[in-house]
């Protein structure tokens, strides 16, 4: 065990006879996870600071989707309303008839006064 020990010894270098970069880089050597945990935290930091990109094209796209969309339930709503309007309500049939498909009663004269 002692002889194991010698031979080891042999290859350590004093501190007096190291040159100053070898000291500095067996510091660094000692050091490294800290250096390592301190480079993370300030990647980690920019990382963070970095804006985040909106694909703008695509919520632009998406705002005019739902504008369309809602501009149609809209329509259909109107369009349900007047054909339910066309099943109850016999007034409402009888003006829709005379407006659009220029029907008339007997004692009845339509004039169509065009602007």
């Amino acid at each position: 065990m002692k002889d194991k020990l010698q031979r080891l010894q042999a290859y350590i270098v004093p501190d007096s006879e190291r040159t100053r970069t070898e000291r500095v880089l067996g510091a660094v050597v000692k050091m490294q996870w800290w250096l390592l945990l301190a480079l993370g935290v300030v990647c980690g930091t920019y990382y963070n600071q970095l804006p985040i990109e909106q694909p703008t094209a695509l919520v632009e796209k998406l705002k005019g989707l739902r504008q369309q969309k809602a501009d149609l339930e809209t329509i259909r709503d109107q369009q349900a309303r007047r054909v339910e309007w066309l099943r109850t309500e016999p007034e409402y049939l009888a003006i829709e008839a005379r407006d659009h498909l220029n029907v008339k009663r007997d004692d009845e004269t339509i004039l169509r006064i065009e602007k």
